[in-house]
């Protein structure tokens, strides 16, 4: 049995028939095409430990440990399940594996910014680029660090659930910002409304307006109901690279490093933690997070000022 086959036998049974959204297989495709890409359609009895390990340390020459990691466990799922099928003289050749990385992995605290003050000019910033008839980039930024959603929550947000009265929004449903697949909410906690302050409010009764001129000067009907969908990309929506662009342009304007689009949400969500007057419970709820664990171990970041502020009362004890 080659490589191909090997996946296809483990993904026909075990992620195409489940309940994963469209993006999560997705992923698991892309992982394999690296996986093909640098192993090419072997032979899966003729790998040896020597020899995976001398082609997973070629493909961290380019990536990082944590893409490595995913890579070898899914090449641990489909062994194993190949092994239950009643093929236990193929071998694990897995064992023993070490991750070699030339890539650093960032640290969480590279993951978002960690000055309140930061936080606050790079909202300053993309509300002083905002150009409806040029692009809506600027548009989602400002949105994306004001409401902590995730980039493909947002790209989803459709006018009919926005209740402009309440200042709520309903969200779970997702676009993917690379591939611009449509699929539902990650989990059950993530079908949830949330609350937005005045200013995202009015950011967004601003895109309305502008969007309703937009699409009658061009003639365009809006069938999704998407807030992001504009004219000036070429699937009427935004992706990644663009965004991530535009992003780069507030970040290095303003001197700051440079973080992911997901940083943006991993940043508001570190501002909503550090907060005493909300508890870990509701931020979760707000973050379509099933308990608080998850919470605290991927965002509990610590603001620079709050940290001042708190060793300076140690100091004084």
């Amino acid at each position: 049995m080659d490589l191909t086959e090997l996946f296809e036998f483990y993904y026909d049974l075990k992620i195409s028939a489940s309940n994963r959204s469209e993006i999560t297989k997705l992923k698991y495709k892309k992982l394999f095409t690296t996986i093909l890409k640098n192993f090419g359609n072997i032979d899966i009895y003729s790998i040896k430990p020597s020899y995976y390990q001398m082609k997973m340390n070629q493909i961290g020459k380019s990536c990082g440990s944590d893409h490595l990691r995913r890579i070898n466990r899914l090449f641990k799922k489909m062994i194993l399940f190949y092994q239950l099928d009643g093929h236990d003289d193929l071998k694990d050749f897995t064992r023993g594996y070490e991750v070699f990385s030339k890539i650093p992995s960032k640290h969480r605290q590279d993951k978002f910014i960690h000055s309140l003050d930061d936080y606050h000019r790079v909202l300053e910033s993309c509300q002083s680029r905002f150009n409806y008839d040029y692009s809506v980039s600027y548009y989602y930024l400002y949105l994306l660090f004001s409401t902590g959603l995730r980039p493909s929550e947002l790209l989803a947000l459709t006018w009919s659930s926005i209740n402009f009265k309440h200042s709520t929004l309903k969200v779970g449903n997702r676009i993917s910002t690379v591939t611009l697949v449509r699929s539902g909410p990650k989990n059950m906690a993530s079908d949830r409304e949330i609350p937005v302050n005045t200013e995202c409010v009015k950011v967004l009764s601003e895109l309305k307006q502008k969007q309703r001129a937009m699409l009658s000067s061009h003639n365009m009907q809006n069938k999704e109901d998407l807030v992001f969908y504009h004219w000036n990309y070429k699937n009427m929506l935004p992706i990644n690279a663009t965004l991530r662009k535009s992003l780069f342009i507030v970040l290095d304007d303003l001197e700051i490093p440079r973080i992911s689009l997901y940083g943006a949400r991993h940043t508001r969500l570190s501002v909503l933690m550090n907060s005493p007057d909300l508890s870990l419970e509701v931020i979760s709820k707000y973050a379509g997070h099933t308990d608080i664990n998850m919470l605290i171990s991927i965002y509990g970041g610590v603001l620079t000022k709050k940290q001042e502020e708190e060793f300076e009362i140690i100091q004084q004890i």
